[in-house]
């Protein structure tokens, strides 16, 4: 009986030595516990890690970004019209772009490129219309809006402003000339006009009654001509004239450069 007795007190005593640990199990979180161990413990949230990751938004573009994007496709656009010879429309193009990104260095060198060739285009209109002063300042301008990276167009203007300042000198040169010849053959001459054969006669006008004959340009109109009544007469192979009063004939008419009475 007291063998019973004693095992029940044992047994008893061993559950009360396990019931501490059973509920040991259910307490709450320690604060030392790590935050995935009171997930796993469940009594404390589940993040950090255990967060599902949130769907990527990329990030917009800027105002000045979406302006620079519009400016590089007007500026391809620009470059095909450049490329059809379509220089004015390259121009607004190229001046679209430039207002959307002003910094933008190679949209400027296209757009002083196609005003370049539209410049060049109006100095050969106007070379062609025989205007070589307008010519050669349009050229002149043109050269100077071409980038350095377009050498043939360079090139190309700068010819057609070597032709066209070399034909502008000719033509000075030769207003100065014919300046020249002239205050040369005025100085000391005379009133002159070819005479009129009327019924055999050399007839002239009462302003200039005088028949004059230079035997060295007969059968050309100046052959027998009409002076004044005081003037003297004067002729050559190439020209027949007349002195007033007080000069006299010099050289025969024949060199610009001498005057024709003295």
């Amino acid at each position: 009986m007291n063998f019973r007795v004693g095992i029940y007190f044992v047994l008893s005593g061993f559950c009360l030595i396990l019931s501490p640990t059973t509920g040991a199990l259910a307490q709450h979180c320690q604060p030392y516990w790590t935050a995935q161990y009171k997930c796993a413990m469940g009594c404390g949230p589940c993040g950090g890690g255990n967060i599902a990751p949130q769907p990527y938004v990329a990030p917009q573009p800027s105002a000045a970004q979406i302006a620079a994007q519009r400016a590089t496709a007007l500026n391809v656009e620009g470059n095909k019209a450049f490329a059809a010879r379509r220089w004015p429309e390259a121009v607004s193009l190229f001046e679209q772009a430039l207002r959307l990104n002003p910094s933008d260095p190679t949209i400027m060198e296209n757009l002083n490129h196609a005003r370049g060739s539209i410049l060049n285009q109006q100095g050969l209109d106007a070379y062609k219309a025989g205007n070589l002063p307008l010519a050669a300042s349009l050229f002149e301008r043109a050269l100077r809006l071409m980038p350095k990276w377009a050498p043939i167009d360079r090139r190309t203007m700068a010819d057609n402003l070597k032709t066209v300042r070399a034909q502008l000198k000719q033509a000075e040169a030769k207003v100065r000339a014919q300046k020249q010849n002239v205050a040369t053959a005025v100085v000391g001459t005379a009133q002159s006009a070819p005479a009129k054969n009327v019924s055999n006669e050399w007839v002239c006008p009462p302003s200039l009654p005088q028949v004059a004959s230079n035997p060295a340009r007969f059968g050309q109109p100046d052959g027998h001509y009409c002076i004044g009544k005081n003037a003297i007469a004067c002729g050559g192979p190439s020209k027949s004239w007349a002195c007033e009063t007080g000069h006299a004939c010099n050289g025969d008419g024949s060199d610009p450069k001498v005057p024709l009475c003295r």
